[in-house]
């Protein structure tokens, strides 16, 4: 039932951002011609900084299985692969849970820990992006920027409001360590439970235990003191992307709705923090949806057409799509015998955990 009410819940925001995108904001005439008349050698070239990226992962991955991976041999930028296949086709983010099994039965170590390294890196992912974000912001505000400026000056308080919404995940981050280490887990979880009075009794359970589930992986991360070593990776990792998605931005002509190369890029920055945190919001598989709309709106929001904002936004999306729903096929086809293994492991705890 929890399932039925999760993919009920992604689907449902999925077709919500979908309509309002496509149905308000666009004339798909003027759409489709965008996307005949874009430059795809330029996408090309961006693939091999996505793959880049996919390797650093895997490298960045090792490092925190360091621990109980100590005498493989084995690349497992295979297995990341895989995980980032079953994300794009299966919802829920059940990818995560398909990598960790992989792993634990190809190198016969604990799935368990293995998706708490996995708990780890969303966490870093998401703290580069904020910093990614706020480099973006900060930097499109102050450096001759006339369309951060235009839009800085809608909003009430202008580039001083700007800075501080930048900072301010930095400071809620802050905030959250400080009342985990302060508070007891029974405390917080009485806290949670009041503000979520509002969800059934198994929904809430779900949120408080992966809430705290995140937490404690946010302060082991200070702890082991693998904190820089990570957002290092991280930060590698999302330059990549932002790459990538700046040679697209070239194909489809972005830069003539910006005055300056360096608006240009801030913008892109922007852009790939906004498109990658929308990744939290409920969806169907590969986030499609929320990573158009809110692609698509920051891009219009800073200047960019309509048309030409939502065909970036989706050229980029099946950029990150494609190649690793096809290059997990290919795994799944060399490795049939381990996937077969991973999917029956699956199975059996879903079942051992509704019963």
């Amino acid at each position: 039932m929890l399932d039925k009410k999760m993919l009920i819940t992604g689907l449902f925001f999925s077709l919500v951002f979908t309509f309002i995108l496509f149905y308000f904001f666009i004339d798909f005439s003027k759409l489709i011609n965008i996307l005949m008349h874009a430059n795809l050698f330029y996408v090309l070239i961006s693939l091999s900084f996505y793959l880049l990226s996919l390797y650093l992962r895997s490298k960045r991955w090792g490092y925190l299985l360091q621990e109980q991976l100590t005498n493989s041999s084995k690349s497992i930028l295979p297995v990341v692969i895989f995980g980032y296949m079953a994300n794009n086709l299966i919802p829920v983010r059940i990818g995560e849970f398909l990598r960790s099994y992989y792993l634990s039965i190809r190198e016969n170590i604990s799935s368990s820990f293995a998706f708490g390294t996995i708990i780890i890196e969303r966490l870093m992912d998401v703290f580069a992006l904020i910093i990614f974000f706020s480099i973006g912001a900060i930097t499109g505000s102050f450096f001759n920027s006339s369309d951060f400026d235009d839009f800085s000056n809608s909003v009430p308080g202008g580039k001083k409001t700007m800075v501080f919404l930048s900072l301010f995940p930095f400071l809620i981050l802050s905030a959250i360590i400080i009342i985990y280490t302060q508070l007891s887990q029974n405390k917080i979880k009485i806290i949670l439970n009041k503000l979520l009075f509002l969800f059934s009794d198994k929904i809430r359970d779900l949120i408080v235990n992966k809430f705290l589930l995140l937490l404690e992986g946010l302060t082991s991360i200070l702890k082991k003191n693998t904190f820089i070593y990570t957002l290092l990776f991280s930060l590698m990792i999302w330059t990549c992307e932002a790459l990538m998605y700046y040679i697209i931005s070239i194909g489809l002509n972005l830069d003539t709705f910006f005055d300056s190369g360096l608006e240009h890029v801030s913008i892109i920055i922007v852009f790939t923090s906004v498109v990658n945190l929308a990744g939290i919001i409920p969806s169907t598989a590969g986030s499609w949806g929320p990573f158009d709309f809110f692609g698509s709106i920051t891009l219009i929001t800073l200047g960019v057409s309509n048309e030409v904002a939502v065909a970036y936004s989706l050229l980029v999306h099946v950029a990150l799509w494609l190649p690793p729903t096809l290059l997990g096929f290919v795994i799944i086809i060399l490795d049939q015998k381990t996937i077969k293994k991973v999917i029956k492991n699956f199975r059996s705890q879903k079942i051992n955990y509704v019963e």
